[in-house]
């Protein structure tokens, strides 16, 4: 076994184990209660393998996405399964509040939606909304605060735009309904500034005429 699978072993253990409690927390308690104190918590909840195993999960979807080892057709059902994972779904409602900085999960969740906006098939943009819309862990996800770990809101923002200008023309309108209301999405546009907003709602009103695209528009 090598340094680094010795490492992430221990790891594991100090994070589902209070047996070394008594030796650690007196070093310095202030920092025990940021770094392991909710890891109590999830264990004492009987939800540690959900929430350790939905990390892991995140972690490794999103390295393979960065090393384009899911292949085009799938990525609409990559993100599908994750966002209906039970685990995940645990996670997200039972422990948003821990993952502005102590859990990377909707740190790492951003990362991949990043990388799927970004290659994902013209024909697929639609449905991606459209189940992100859905989902309870992107509605979730849109009031944690990741800053503190990556400026991600504005990566997926930035997603977005791009999102909107490869939206065939047939489906921006529904596409434009779909994207509006998601706290997500605005909390992205926010992160992405004045600039993010205009354009990416330049690009979703672009090419339409019909008269809800007009009332919309006002």
């Amino acid at each position: 076994m090598g340094l680094f699978e010795t490492l992430d072993k221990f790891d594991k253990f100090i994070r589902r184990s209070s047996r070394l409690d008594w030796i650690i927390k007196p070093i310095n308690p202030k920092r025990f209660n940021e770094t392991l104190g909710h890891w109590r918590k999830i264990s004492r909840n009987g939800d540690f393998d959900a929430v350790n195993g939905s990390h892991d999960r995140l972690i490794e979807n999103y390295e393979q996405l960065r090393n384009s080892e899911i292949n085009l057709p799938e990525l609409l059902p990559n993100v599908q399964m994750l966002l209906n994972d039970a685990d995940i779904r645990t996670s997200f409602r039972k422990y948003a509040k821990h993952m502005d900085t102590k859990l990377l999960h909707s740190e790492r969740l951003g990362l991949i939606f990043n990388n799927t906006v970004r290659r994902i098939p013209e024909n697929h943009i639609l449905e991606l909304v459209k189940t992100m819309s859905r989902s309870e862990v992107v509605e979730i996800a849109a009031g944690i605060d990741e800053s503190a770990l990556t400026d991600v809101k504005n990566l997926v923002g930035g997603a977005f735009h791009g999102l909107a200008k490869r939206c065939p023309v047939q489906a921006k309108e529904e596409f434009m309904f779909a994207v509006d209301p998601m706290a997500y999405f605005r909390a992205c546009m926010i992160a992405g500034g004045p600039g993010a907003q205009s354009g990416t709602y330049k690009e979703m009103l672009s090419e339409l005429e019909t008269p809800e695209a007009l009332r919309f528009m006002k």
